[in-house]
C-alpha cells in the first residue's frame, strides 16, 4: 500500500531491508514485516505512532533501545536495531514464526490447565530476568506473548522505559501521559491506571495475573466493560474467584491468581521468581492428573439427533428438539466442548458408524439416542462412546410422561459429566437443574418453534411465530421464548424477506425483545447474541462485538458468536483473530455451510484469494441450491482470474430471483464483470439503492459494481457506507480487493482511506 510513512520507511531502511506488508498496530506504533537482506530473515518494523513521538526524543529513546537491546533471555524476543525514519522513532525485532497468545486464545478459548501453567511460568521466567536488571514492561498481555508450540516469549520489553527515559523535558504531566499511554486496560495494575510516580515490577505481576486469568477462564478479570469502567473496577473491584468459573483449577492455582491481582502491590508475590516456583511446584504434584489421557486437549462431544422411532409426526420434531436442548445445555460447560446443532443435524439419519461421524465432525466423543413418543408417554435411550477408543462409556434406558422430560434431559446431561470425570462450578451446576420453561406442553412449542426458525422461509417463520405465541399463552413472560420471538423477527430482515421499508419495524420488534430477555436474566447468552446481531444491523460495530464477546464468556461453543465476532474482526483488518475464530468455529460447528463460506470471505480480506476460493467452494458443495455462496464463488473465480465462468454462475443465480435482496445484486454484478455499464444502471433500481443502506456486503459488492464499469462517484457512495458499517480492513480496501482500481486514483478514495486508517489503528479488538 503507498503511503507517506511506507515511503519514508523505505528510503529509511535502504538495501538492507525489502519492506514485505504493514500488519496493523495500534495507537503506540505502525507495524510491518521486512525481509533483512544480509541474513534472509524476516523481521518486524515498528515505528512510533507521531503522538507518541512528539514528546519524546529520537536520540534519548536511540541511546535507551540500546541499552534494553542488551537483554538476552531465551523467552524474551531480542530488539535488533533501533533507528529514526521522518522524525518517528522506530526499532525492530525478529519475526517469531509461530502466533500470539491473543490468537491462541481466539481460536481455543480457555487453555488446558498444563498449557496455561506451561505458558505462566515461561513469561514469568522473563519477567523475573528482566526485572533483575530494573526493566519493567508496563505492557504485559497476550499481544505481547508471542507462541512456539507451548513456548513462550515476551516482546516489546523495555519500550516503555525507553520511553520514559527519553521524554522531552521534566513535565510530569508529559510522564504522566506516557506512563498512561503505555499499557492496556483489561489488564493495567491499579497503580498504573492512577499514574504513581512510585510504580515498580510489581505492576506487571498483576498485568500477568490477568492475563493468567484469560487463559484459564477465557476471559479476562473484569471482561467486556468500558474502558472507564475497566478502570474503576481495577481500582475496586475483586474479581470472581476463576474456580468459580472454571471448576477443574487446583486451589492453589487459583490462590495464586489472586495473589496477582491484589490491589496493593504490597500483598502481591514478592518477585516474578516465586511465581515461577510457584508453578513449578504445583505442576510437579499434577502432572498425574494433567497428563491424563484426554485432559491435554478440551474434550469434544458431538449430540447426533436423536432417532424418532414412535408413529406420531410431531414425535419427529420433538426428537430433534431435545437434541438441540441437550447441545444447549452441555454447551454451558466450559470445559467441554460441544459441536452445534447446525452441523449435527446434518448428519441426521446417516448410516456411517460411530467413529467416521466423530472424525467428520472432529468430535472425540458421541451421544446417540432414540425418542419414542406415543401421546403424553416417552421412551429414550441413550449411548456415549469414546470414538478414539471405540469403547462405550455410558448408557441407559428412560421411560416416562412429557411432564417428565426435563428430568430426563437433566439425567443425561449429569450421566455424560459424571462419564467424562469432569467437575461443576455452582454456576453450571444450578444450570443444568434449571427449567427455563416449566410448562412441558410450553416447552415442546418452543423446541418446535426453534426448529422452524432454522428454515429460513416466510411460512417457516410465520410458524416459528404461531408456536411461540402458544407457548407464551401457558407460560407468559419467558427469557427463552422472547429470545425465540427476537430471532424470528430479526431473521425477517437478515433473511430479506420483508421490504426493505420494514425493516426498521422488524428490527425494532427484535430489539423491544431483547430487552424482555434482559429484564428477566441479565446474563442471557441468547439475549446478548439477538442483540449483537441487532446491533451489527444498525452499524453499532463496537456495541456487536461487546455483545458477541459476552455471548462467549457465557456460552463458549456458541457458534452464531463465533461467526459473526469473526466477521467483525475480518472487516475490521484483525485478519490473525479472525482466522482463528473460523478455526474455533470449524472445532464446534464444521458442516454449517455459512461458516465454510465465511472462512473463505476472511481468507479473501487477507488477499489470499485461492484459499478463497477453495473455502467457498466447500461452501457450495454442502449447500448447492444457496444464492449467497454461489454468488460468493463466483466473485472468488473471478479474482483468481476466471471472469467468464463466474459471470455465468450469476447469470443463474439472477434467473432463479432468490429472496434475499442484496443477492439481486447478481445480474449486476454479472454485467458489470462484462463492462455492460447500461446493464449495471439498469438492474440497480432504487429498491436495491435502498437496500444498502441496511447492509454491509450489500453496499461494499454495489461498490464493485460501479467500480468495474468506471462509475467512481456511484463506487465511491457505496464504499463509504460499507466504511460506515464497519468495513475499515485498510490492506484489503486500499491494495488486495481485487475490483477498486478505476478509484484507487481518486481524490476522494485516499481521503476516504485515511479515515479507514485512522479507525483500523485505534480499532479495539
Amino acid at each position: 500500500m503507498s503511503t507517506d510513512l511506507r515511503q519514508q520507511l523505505e528510503e529509511t531502511l535502504g538495501e538492507s531491508y525489502t519492506l514485505d506488508r504493514e500488519l496493523g498496530g495500534g495507537g503506540m506504533s505502525r507495524v510491518f514485516l521486512a525481509e533483512e537482506r544480509a541474513l534472509a530473515r524476516r523481521v518486524v518494523v515498528k515505528v512510533l505512532s507521531p503522538d507518541l513521538a512528539a514528546d519524546v526524543s529520537a536520540d534519548r529513546f536511540k541511546r535507551e533501545i540500546q541499552l534494553t537491546a542488551r537483554l538476552q533471555h531465551p523467552h524474551i524476543v531480542p530488539i535488533l536495531s533501533t533507528g529514526e525514519t521522518g522524525g518517528l522513532p522506530y526499532y525492530t525485532m525478529p519475526f517469531v514464526e509461530g502466533e500470539s497468545l491473543r490468537v491462541r486464545l481466539m481460536r481455543t478459548g480457555a487453555l488446558p490447565l498444563a498449557t496455561a501453567a506451561s505458558i505462566l511460568r515461561d513469561v514469568a521466567r522473563a519477567l523475573d530476568f528482566a526485572h533483575g536488571k530494573g526493566i519493567v514492561h508496563r505492557d504485559i498481555k497476550p499481544d505481547n506473548v508471542l507462541l512456539v508450540g507451548d513456548t513462550a516469549a515476551v516482546s516489546d520489553f523495555g519500550i516503555a522505559k525507553a520511553l520514559i527515559a527519553s521524554r522531552v523535558g521534566t513535565n510530569q504531566d508529559t510522564v504522566t501521559a506516557i506512563g498512561t499511554t503505555v499499557g492496556t486496560p483489561p489488564y493495567m495494575a491499579p497503580e498504573q491506571i492512577a499514574a504513581d510516580p512510585a510504580l515498580d515490577y510489581r505492576a506487571d505481576l498483576y498485568s500477568l495475573g490477568c492475563v493468567a486469568y484469560e487463559m484459564l477462564t477465557g476471559q479476562t478479570p473484569f471482561a467486556e466493560r468500558t474502558p472507564a469502567a475497566l478502570f474503576k473496577a481495577h481500582l475496586t473491584e475483586i474479581p470472581a474467584r476463576i474456580n468459580s468459573i472454571r471448576a477443574d483449577i487446583p486451589e492453589a492455582l487459583c490462590e495464586l491468581v489472586a495473589r496477582c491481582l491484589e490491589k496493593d502491590p504490597d500483598d502481591r508475590p514478592r518477585n516474578a521468581e516465586e511465581i515461577v516456583v510457584a508453578v513449578g511446584d504445583l505442576t510437579a504434584k499434577e502432572t498425574k492428573s494433567w497428563d491424563a489421557p484426554g485432559r491435554s486437549e478440551v474434550p469434544t462431544i458431538a449430540v447426533l439427533p436423536f432417532a424418532n422411532v414412535g408413529a406420531e409426526t410431531e414425535g419427529e420434531h420433538f426428537s430433534d428438539g431435545l437434541t438441540d436442548e441437550l447441545i444447549t445445555d452441555l454447551s454451558m460447560l466450559r470445559t467441554l466442548r460441544v459441536i452445534s446443532r447446525q452441523s449435527a443435524m446434518r448428519l441426521k439419519g446417516s448410516d456411517k458408524d460411530v467413529r467416521t461421524l466423530a472424525r467428520e465432525l472432529g468430535a472425540r466423543y458421541v451421544l446417540t439416542g432414540s425418542v419414542r413418543k406415543a401421546g403424553r408417554n416417552l421412551r429414550l435411550t441413550a449411548e456415549l462412546v469414546d470414538a478414539r477408543a471405540d469403547t462405550q462409556l455410558w448408557a441407559e434406558k428412560f421411560t416416562g410422561t412429557l411432564e417428565d422430560v426435563f428430568d430426563i434431559q437433566e439425567k443425561i446431561s449429569r450421566q455424560i459429566v459424571d462419564a467424562l470425570r469432569m467437575r461443576l462450578t455452582p454456576a453450571e451446576d444450578k444450570r443444568l437443574a434449571e427449567r427455563p420453561i416449566g410448562d412441558a406442553r410450553a416447552y415442546e412449542y418452543y423446541i418446535l418453534a426453534r426448529q422452524q426458525i432454522w428454515s429460513f422461509t416466510e411460512q417457516s417463520l410465520a410458524r416459528a411465530l404461531q408456536l411461540v405465541r402458544r407457548a407464551q399463552d401457558i407460560v407468559g413472560d419467558n427469557e427463552l421464548l422472547f429470545a425465540a420471538e427476537g430471532l424470528i423477527y430479526w431473521q425477517h430482515v437478515n433473511v430479506g424477506i420483508v421490504p426493505v421499508t420494514q425493516y426498521e419495524e422488524y428490527l425494532s420488534k427484535a430489539e423491544t425483545c431483547a430487552s424482555k430477555v434482559f429484564a428477566l436474566n441479565p446474563q442471557s447468552s441468547k439475549g446478548y447474541g439477538l442483540r449483537g446481531s441487532i446491533r451489527g444491523n444498525r452499524r453499532d460495530t463496537a456495541g456487536a462485538m461487546q455483545d458477541f464477546k459476552k455471548a462467549l464468556a457465557l456460552d463458549p461453543s456458541d457458534p452464531e458468536a463465533l461467526l459473526w465476532l469473526g466477521y467483525i474482526y475480518g472487516v475490521s483488518g484483525r485478519v490473525p483473530l479472525a482466522r482463528a475464530l473460523m478455526e474455533r468455529l470449524q472445532q464446534v460447528d464444521p458442516l454449517t455451510s455459512i461458516n465454510l463460506a465465511m472462512y473463505g470471505m476472511i481468507e479473501m480480506y487477507d488477499g489470499r484469494y485461492d484459499e478463497a476460493l477453495r473455502w467457498s467452494r466447500r461452501a457450495l458443495e454442502i449447500d448447492s441450491a444457496n444464492p449467497t455462496h454461489r454468488m460468493l464463488v463466483a466473485l472468488m473465480l473471478a479474482a483468481n482470474g476466471q471472469r467468464e465462468e463466474g459471470v455465468a454462475m450469476l447469470e443463474d443465480v439472477a434467473r432463479e430471483t432468490p429472496l434475499m435482496a442484496w443477492t439481486r445484486l447478481a445480474p449486476a454484478m454479472a454485467c458489470a464483470l462484462r463492462g455492460d455499464r447500461e446493464g449495471v444502471l439498469r438492474v440497480m433500481t432504487p429498491e436495491l439503492h435502498t437496500a444498502a443502506q441496511w447492509d454491509d456486503i450489500f453496499s461494499w459488492w454495489a461498490a464493485d459494481c460501479f467500480a468495474l464499469v468506471n462509475e467512481r462517484e456511484a463506487a465511491l457512495d457505496y464504499l463509504e457506507r460499507a466504511v460506515d458499517f464497519g468495513y475499515i480492513n485498510l490492506p484489503f480496501l486500499a491494495e488486495y480487493e481485487p475490483f477498486l482500481a478505476n478509484v484507487r486514483d481518486e481524490t476522494r478514495f485516499r481521503e476516504l482511506m485515511d479515515r479507514v486508517r485512522h479507525a483500523w489503528e485505534t480499532f479495539e479488538a
